[in-house]
């Protein structure tokens, strides 16, 4: 029915737009502004119902929109009863082209709404609790019953919710007492952030936080080596940093006077992006943070650069440091794509998947695949490089028919597993089932799939549904970050802002969790090549500027055949 409509405005769109382009001497119809304003507001009702039908759906209508925007342009009343000029006639011209190809982006989408697992379980669940009205320290307890009742993975992850409250509960308490609301903000992140799961956040007003407390930097990286070693991996020119002496591959020895590995334990991750969900993620933001804090705090490092025997302390001055910018954002969306592709020098296929979502200019990333599956297939390509590094996630179901065209029969993507208030457990739903379903090209060559502790969320979805075939193997350093859940709920608290928790579990074809990170800090999906990070591969990494993992990726695909 949205099809139909949507198509229906795209025909009169372009045929009010073809009136005015091709008026060059009659007058424009004084009926045209009342039918293109009423236009107009059919094409915002369009928009609306795409909004709850799927966000595909609307991005599928932008250049509708434009059209009809574009109409409004070049049938404005003031040019009612003249012809219109040349550029009104281009401007008529220009939205007929977005109109048509706003109908053909609908006529190529699947069908709507959008497949989604479970979309009905999902909807029909309670997802959203208001305690806003409620004082800080009730809503504070209130949301740790709810979390205690509907939290997917408690026994999974062990956590005690009665030892978390008692933990920060009188911190609550105590910034209620002083209405001190930077105390409130600070408790409650701190709280979400004790809790092993990247899909758990705070949202809303940080009442300036993390600028204060994790603003400034000092112009230093470190990464660890596989013996334990900590070395400068980053050292920004003219940082605080190089200006203390520190150079790219220098060990650092010592931070503060004391050990740097007992400096690392101290560390708080509370302004990561997401908590950390796996023992090793944690550990890989402590090494992050270690080097980060107020602006003018001061830090005193000791280190010896390479080729060097002697130590040296120097004392640093931490200034403004900015955070990287994620892909996944809202102007990546509408502005980017979420797959690039092409061939590596050595004639391998390379495919680069940044996020799960679709964008204005690529309403199917699935389609850039099946096009550069085909590519590689006719080029005589030896094996296909599918790199995950840094994919913030999206929408799972784009995984299945991305990793499609690497199937060689059916497999069982994910099974919800949701909460059931009859009996207060999380059960799992059978006819929730997702597939992955084989579709050509198929690629029966060998495919390295590369991953780090900053592929996240539905971005774990792309090696976990290729992991395990014998064409496929993962190389990385460190495993995926572990957060794999089902759904979103939130709660709203007072001042503003919302606690937001997972709503179920991925489970797999046997009903067992997937991915989620468990008590014992083990999630993800971990390589099945971890390449060694020692001093010769950080030395081409770091200080080289090679991509030490990819190469493997590349010995491997061009390596002897498997017995």
């Amino acid at each position: 029915m949205l099809a139909a409509f949507t198509l229906l405005l795209s025909t009169l769109t372009v045929l009010l737009l073809a009136i005015v382009a091709a008026s060059p001497r009659r007058p424009l119809p004084r009926w045209l502004p009342l039918l293109a304003g009423a236009l107009a507001v059919l094409t915002a009702g369009q928009a609306l119902w795409s909004l709850k039908t799927s966000p595909l759906a609307l991005l599928a209508s932008v250049p509708l929109a434009v059209g009809v925007a574009l109409l409004g342009l070049a049938g404005f009343p003031r040019r009612v009863g003249r012809p219109p000029g040349a550029l009104r006639r281009i401007t008529a011209a220009l939205g007929i082209v977005l109109a048509v190809d706003g109908a053909a982006r609908w006529i190529e989408l699947p069908p709507l709404p959008r497949p989604r697992h479970h979309a009905a379980l999902l909807a029909g669940e309670q997802t959203e609790t208001n305690l806003a009205a409620f004082s800080w320290s009730h809503a504070f307890d209130a949301l740790c019953a709810r979390l205690a009742a509907e939290y997917p993975f408690t026994q999974w992850k062990g956590i005690d919710w009665a030892a978390l409250n008692a933990r920060f509960a009188p911190r609550i308490r105590d910034a209620e007492a002083r209405r001190d609301d930077r105390a409130y903000y600070r408790t409650l992140r701190a709280f979400a952030w004790s809790i092993p799961d990247g899909h758990v956040d705070l949202r809303g007003d940080d009442r300036g936080l993390r600028e204060a407390e994790a603003g400034g930097g000092y112009g230093l990286g470190l990464a660890e080596l596989d013996d334990g070693r900590v070395m400068a991996a980053r050292v920004d020119p003219g940082g605080p940093a190089a200006r203390a002496g520190v150079q790219v591959g220098a060990e650092v020895l010592a931070w503060n006077g004391g050990p740097v590995r007992a400096a690392l334990e101290r560390v708080s991750v509370d302004w990561s992006e997401e908590p950390p969900a796996t023992a090793e993620g944690r550990h890989l933001q402590r090494l992050r943070f270690l080097t980060h804090g107020r602006i003018g705090a001061h830090a005193t490092v000791g280190y010896r650069n390479p080729s060097t025997q002697a130590a040296s302390t120097a004392e640093m001055e931490a200034v403004a440091e900015a955070y990287p910018r994620p892909t996944g954002t809202r102007w990546d969306v509408f502005l980017g794509d979420s797959i690039s592709t092409k061939r590596l020098p050595d004639g391998t296929g390379y495919i680069q998947v940044k996020f799960e979502l679709p964008t204005l200019w690529d309403l199917m990333p699935e389609r850039e695949v099946r096009s550069a599956i085909r590519r590689f297939l006719s080029a005589g390509a030896p094996g296909i490089v599918i790199d995950v590094r840094g994919n913030t996630g999206g929408q799972d179901e784009i995984i299945p028919r991305i990793t499609a065209f690497f199937q060689p029969r059916p497999r069982i993507y994910e099974i919800a597993g949701l909460y059931d208030p009859a009996t207060a457990l999380f059960r799992p739903h059978p006819e929730t089932t997702v597939r992955v379903l084989p579709r050509p090209p198929y690629w029966p060559r060998r495919v390295a799939v590369l991953v780090n502790a900053d592929t996240f969320s539905a971005g774990e979805g792309l090696p976990m549904a290729l992991r395990g075939l014998p064409n496929v193997a993962i190389f990385g350093w460190r495993g995926t970050q572990g957060s794999f859940g089902v759904g979103e709920k939130t709660v709203h608290l007072p001042d503003g802002l919302d606690f937001v928790f997972p709503q179920g579990r991925s489970l797999d074809g046997r009903y067992q969790i997937q991915l989620d990170s468990d008590a014992l800090g083990r999630g993800g999906v971990p390589p099945d090549h971890r390449v060694p990070l020692d001093e010769a591969a950080f030395d081409a990494a770091f200080r080289q500027g090679r991509d030490v993992v990819l190469e493997a990726a590349e010995r491997w695909i061009r390596g002897p055949a498997r017995r």
